[in-house]
């Protein structure tokens, strides 16, 4: 990050109003890189600038400004990279949120961060359970680290076998065909890179999983879909169509019943 940047960071006054925040968190957005668990620092500021929030600053947003500042200085340095060195990926996610940092160290010198990547849970994320959420976190992870190919990559802060171990939904859930999706890129990322899995730790921000860690994954998640079985009862279509003869607009509506052929015609005059 360049010194002018950070100093325009460091020189952000305290917002008025949300227009101000919003600005602040616009400049602060173009270094998030460089800030390890922005989304997670930043949602209180995020919540505040809701159209629908009253404005209400309190000590606890002066912190997290003040917050992001701080952490962006202390990483200004990104890399270098060195391809053929290995990485080391660190993951973990929140009820709302999930970062991802991805580090290097070569044969000399200190472990260098090259990036820091944060999601937000949209509505359907955020009723994951926290396997499915530690599986499609760890996969976004992997496409990060896939961005720039290297030798090996390092997952040290879980291991995958917890998250590969677990129960898939049953037939039938919404969820299912996510799921194995989500297995299947894990699966093309460990054949197209050397992963290795370091020791487990659990971070604070990160929820404490219930999946045993001793059971053993099996070879493959990837199974027959079961037939399609079309449920027809029920199951209308509608249409409907309106025109105008002289000064009055007269419509027409019907309905179909696709199991019986029963049909359903209203006319009338409107031109709903």
């Amino acid at each position: 990050m360049p010194p002018e940047t950070l100093t325009t960071l460091e020189q952000v006054k305290i917002p008025e109003n949300k227009k101000e925040l919003q600005h602040a968190l616009g400049l602060l957005v173009f270094g998030k890189k460089h800030i390890p668990y922005f989304s997670i620092i930043a949602r209180p500021l995020y919540d505040l600038t809701h159209k629908r929030a009253a404005w209400d600053w309190t000590p606890v947003h002066e912190e997290a400004l003040k917050l992001l500042g701080f952490e962006a200085g202390v990483y200004q340095a990104l890399g270098p990279i060195h391809l053929t060195d290995p990485f080391q990926i660190e993951w973990g996610f929140a009820v709302h949120r999930a970062s991802i940092h991805t580090w290097q160290k070569g044969l000399e010198g200190p472990t260098c961060p090259l990036g820091f990547f944060s999601h937000s849970f949209k509505d359907t994320e955020k009723q994951y359970s926290t396997w499915e959420k530690g599986l499609f976190v760890v996969t976004l992870a992997l496409q990060e680290a896939g961005k720039i190919y290297t030798e090996t990559i390092y997952n040290f802060a879980r291991v995958l076998r917890p998250v590969l171990a677990g129960t898939p939904p049953p037939m039938g859930v919404v969820q299912q065909e996510t799921v194995r999706k989500w297995y299947a890129q894990l699966q093309h990322y460990s054949h197209t890179y050397q992963v290795e899995e370091g020791t487990s730790r659990i971070l604070q921000i990160q929820d404490k999983s219930s999946v045993p860690l001793e059971k053993e994954a099996p070879s493959t998640y990837i199974r027959k879909a079961p037939p399609y079985e079309p449920q027809l009862k029920n199951v209308w279509f509608t249409d409907a169509s309106s025109k105008r003869e002289g000064r009055v607009w007269k419509y027409r509506a019907v309905a179909l019943c696709v199991s019986s052929g029963e049909q359903i015609i209203t006319e009338g005059e409107g031109s709903a």
